[in-house]
């Protein structure tokens, strides 16, 4: 009988270690969910979501001043007898517009265009070699005997007071043409190294933020995954460990217990609080000294 008894008891206690041990499982189940959820999105968020620190296009520097500029502004503005379109040639054409009706014809036109052009050649070649950061006075400076120089193969050309003074009145003007233009040829070089130099750091960005986009698709796409398998696997564990019936209890006794909590203490504080609002509400006519109709009329 005493055996019975104590058989009785000790399976009672278990029973109580048991119910007892369920929710510490629970709670203990739960914990390692959520560190593992976040150890996994630790790591998924350095790996996928990186924050990109990706440099400004506009911040970059403007290019120096290299001998290839020099080089690119004497080429591009370089007169010869096959190109017409240059700004150089076409002042020369608008030079020597006069000479094309002066005598002798068409031999003075000629001279004129030629010492235009050999002005202008070799003012560029001065005024790119120096870059943005010489003017023009410099150039005229280092132009101011070259153009006798430059036209000396007519100096004996009949007749000898038309020929030589109109090729070397014709090279000043396109020595000066050059001169003001040759600084601003460099100048416009450099910024369109600087515009490229921009639209290739900006293509670099822009091709930094769609395989950072890609990863951070496929970072969401694995967290989402990770954290729904997980989930069904904590359900899937719960379940199979507890029985669905108990859990389904367990939810009902939660259910009536909720009700009962909310029926003895939040209602009561509901409508407590529905009665001080309406008695505030009654009392705001007198506080800001209204009257009724009745008060009115009198």
């Amino acid at each position: 009988m005493y055996a019975g008894i104590n058989g009785q008891g000790s399976s009672n206690s278990n029973n109580g270690k048991s119910k007892k041990g369920r929710p510490t499982t629970i709670a203990f189940a739960v914990v390692c969910f959520l560190l593992s959820f976040y150890m996994i999105y630790s790591i998924a968020n350095k790996i996928f979501f990186t924050t990109l620190n990706l440099p400004n296009p506009d911040k970059i520097p403007k290019p120096a001043f290299t001998p290839a500029h020099a080089k690119q502004c004497i080429s591009e503005n370089w007169i010869d007898n096959d190109i017409h379109q240059l700004d150089g040639f076409k002042t020369c054409i608008e030079t020597c517009k006069k000479s094309q009706s002066e005598k002798p014809a068409p031999q003075l036109h000629r001279v004129c265009l030629d010492g235009c052009a050999k002005g202008t050649n070799s003012a560029f070649e001065i005024s790119c070699n120096g870059g943005p950061s010489r003017d023009f006075k410099y150039c005229e400076k280092e132009f101011a005997s070259r153009c006798s120089s430059e036209c000396s193969n007519y100096k004996g050309v009949p007749p000898k007071q038309l020929i030589f003074p109109k090729c070397k009145s014709s090279c000043e003007v396109g020595m000066r043409t050059a001169c003001h233009m040759g600084a601003s040829k460099t100048t416009m070089l450099i910024n369109q190294d600087w515009e490229v130099l921009k639209e290739i750091m900006s293509a670099e960005n822009d091709e930094a933020r769609k395989e950072n986009a890609s990863k951070s698709f496929w970072g969401g796409m694995f967290s989402y995954a990770f954290f729904m398998l997980a989930t069904l696997g904590g359900i899937a564990y719960i379940v199979n460990k507890y029985g669905m019936e108990q859990i389904i209890d367990r939810a009902d006794v939660f259910k009536v217990r909720f009700i009962i909590f909310s029926e003895e203490h939040v209602l009561p504080l509901l409508k407590k609080s529905i009665r001080f609002t309406k008695k505030k509400v009654a009392e705001l006519p007198n506080k800001f000294g209204a009257k009724t109709k009745t008060e009115k009329l009198v």
